[in-house]
C-alpha cells in the first residue's frame, strides 16, 4: 500500500514541479522530486510525453508489472494531470517571457536541440541552447532543470547561472546566447567577473550586424560581455625618447650597428629602419625599448652620414626620431653614444 502511496504521490509532484519550474525564472520553490531509485522513473520511462493519448494503459501496464493494484490507483485522474503539465508550463513560461521547443517535441524522452529564450518586456535577452541529445523526463535532468529555472538570470549583456547546476551544463553541451548588446570593437566574455584565465568560454562568435554574441560554456557561474582592453601599444603611435648607437664586430667578421631606441606604445612587431631601410632583424624588450641592428656597409650604401631613423608599429602607425644619425660619429666612438 505505501508503494502504491508512493506512486501517486510521485505523479502528483512531479506535475507541480514540471509546470512551476525550469526556464520560467520564477521565484518558486517546487517540491522535492521522487528519489532516484522511485519507481517513479521507470514508470514515466515509458510515456513519451506527460499527455501521451495512451498514458492509462502504459501506466496501468507498469504498475501491474511492479505489482501494484491496478484498482487501488485513480489512473485516469493520474494521466488527466499529466496531459496538463504541457499546457500548464507553456503557460507559465509565456507569462513569464520565455519560449522554448520542448513542446514540439513527440518524444521527451530524446529531445534534440533542446532552447530556452528569455525576454524582458518582449526584448529577447538571452537563450541557452542543449547540442546533446536532452531525456527530458529523466531523473538526472528533471533534477538539473528545477534548479535550472530558480538560479538562472538573464540581462542584457549578462546570463547567470548558480554553481548548483555548474555539472549540468557540462553534460548537456550548452551554447549560450546573449541578444541586443551595443556595438563592442574586441568583445570578451567575463566569467564571474574575472577575466577567463581557466578557458571556460570558447567558441565566441559576435555579431555585430545582429548585436550578438554565441559561445561554448564548459561550467557556470555568471557571464558578461564586456569590451576586451587593449593594450595601448598594440593601437597607439610609437613615441621615441631616446636613441644610443654602437658599432662592434659579430662573430662573421661583419661590422654591425646597434641602435637602441627607448620610448613607449612600441609593440612586439615593430619595425626599426633608417632612410626607408629595415633592419637585419630586431629584439623586442618590451612596449618601451627594441634594438635595431644594420649592417655598417648596408647603411654606408645610402650614400649619406645623415639619416633619419623610424619606428614603425604592427598597426602601420610611425614615429621619426628628430634628431638625424650621424653615422660618422658612431664608426668614430669607441663606445655606445646617444643620438
Amino acid at each position: 500500500m505505501q508503494k502504491t502511496k508512493n506512486i501517486i504521490i510521485a505523479l502528483l509532484t512531479v506535475g507541480i514541479i514540471v509546470s512551476t519550474s525550469g526556464a520560467t525564472f520564477a521565484d518558486t520553490t517546487p517540491p522535492p522530486l521522487p528519489a532516484a531509485d522511485s519507481p517513479f522513473w521507470k514508470l514515466i520511462s515509458n510515456l513519451k510525453r506527460p499527455d501521451s493519448p495512451d498514458c492509462i494503459s502504459v501506466v496501468t501496464a507498469e504498475m501491474t508489472a511492479q505489482g501494484i493494484p491496478a484498482d487501488q490507483v485513480p489512473v485516469d485522474q493520474i494521466c488527466s494531470g499529466m496531459s496538463q503539465i504541457p499546457n500548464n508550463m507553456k503557460s507559465s513560461m509565456t507569462a513569464d517571457g520565455t519560449t522554448t521547443n520542448i513542446f514540439d517535441q513527440s518524444d521527451w524522452h530524446n529531445v534534440t536541440n533542446l532552447y530556452f529564450e528569455h525576454s524582458v518586456n518582449g526584448v529577447p535577452m538571452g537563450k541557452i541552447e542543449f547540442t546533446k541529445p536532452i531525456d527530458f523526463m529523466s531523473y538526472d535532468f528533471m533534477t538539473f532543470f528545477t534548479n535550472f529555472g530558480n538560479e538562472m538570470s538573464m540581462g542584457k549583456g549578462l546570463i547567470g547561472l548558480d554553481a548548483s547546476v555548474v555539472g549540468g551544463l557540462k553534460n548537456y553541451g550548452a551554447v549560450l546566447t546573449m541578444y541586443n548588446l551595443p556595438n563592442f570593437s574586441n568583445p570578451t566574455i567575463l566569467v564571474n567577473g574575472k577575466k577567463d584565465a581557466s578557458r571556460v568560454v570558447s567558441n565566441i562568435i559576435y555579431d555585430k550586424t545582429n548585436h550578438t554574441i554565441t559561445f561554448d560554456a564548459a561550467h557556470f557561474t555568471t557571464f558578461k560581455v564586456v569590451e576586451k582592453k587593449t593594450k595601448k601599444h598594440l593601437t597607439s603611435r610609437p613615441r621615441i625618447d631616446s636613441v644610443k648607437a654602437m658599432q662592434y664586430t659579430d662573430g662573421n667578421g661583419r661590422v654591425k650597428i646597434e641602435f637602441l631606441i627607448k620610448g613607449k606604445h612600441i609593440n612586439k612587431h615593430a619595425r626599426v629602419s633608417i632612410d626607408g631601410k629595415y633592419s637585419l632583424h630586431r629584439r623586442y624588450k618590451g612596449s618601451h625599448e627594441i634594438l635595431g641592428y644594420f649592417y655598417l656597409s648596408d647603411l654606408q650604401k645610402l650614400d649619406t652620414n645623415h639619416m633619419y631613423l623610424k619606428v614603425t608599429n604592427r598597426n602601420g602607425k610611425s614615429k621619426m626620431f628628430p634628431n638625424l644619425v650621424d653615422l660618422s660619429s658612431i664608426t668614430k666612438a669607441a663606445g655606445k653614444i646617444s643620438l
